[in-house]
């Protein structure tokens, strides 16, 4: 049997059968490792603006967001509007960040953010190396500490051994 990834899915949902499961939380956690190895190489400084590597995000009160609000969930941004169709959507999500407006100044408040921050960090990220967040996770994290399944986005060949999710609710009735 291949091995099988394993973790949160939502609160609220339940893997069923055997297989990949797609992580969302834990997403933001290995962005953030990503963007810290280019903080440790001097790459990058937590006190960057974000506008110094997406521009596309400076807009609507977001023009003094660093990396480090995004790291720590003080950007302001609890929820990003927009579809998870857009995400995939490089033009679209980069319209999706000119778009987003902070309920509160930039760093003045602690709001758990579940993806405002990571699409920002991501891009951030592919803009500073050259490399898609996902490429550049399992070169720089997943290979070296010998996690072949730790991933961000699934090719093609393995999709199909990704896990049917459900909602709790719907596996209880």
């Amino acid at each position: 049997m291949p091995p099988v990834c394993v973790g949160a899915i939502m609160h609220s949902m339940r893997r069923t059968g055997s297989g990949m499961s797609k992580w969302l939380p834990e997403r933001l956690a290995i962005t953030s490792s990503a963007l810290w190895l280019l903080i440790q190489e001097g790459k990058v400084s937590p006190d960057d603006l974000v506008v110094k590597y997406v521009p596309e995000y400076g807009t609507n009160g977001k023009e003094t967001t660093t990396l480090e609000h995004l790291l720590i969930h003080t950007a302001g941004i609890p929820v990003a509007p927009g579809s998870f169709k857009d995400w995939g959507d490089h033009t679209r999500r980069l319209q999706r960040f000119a778009q987003w407006r902070p309920d509160n100044p930039p760093g003045e408040k602690f709001i758990y953010h579940i993806h405002a921050n990571y699409w920002p960090i991501a891009e951030a990220i592919e803009r500073i190396t050259g490399k898609r967040i996902g490429e550049f996770v399992r070169e720089r994290i997943a290979q070296p500490l010998g996690l072949p399944d730790l991933r961000i986005g699934l090719p093609r060949p393995l999709q199909g051994r990704m896990a049917d999710v459900a909602s709790a609710m719907a596996l209880e009735s």
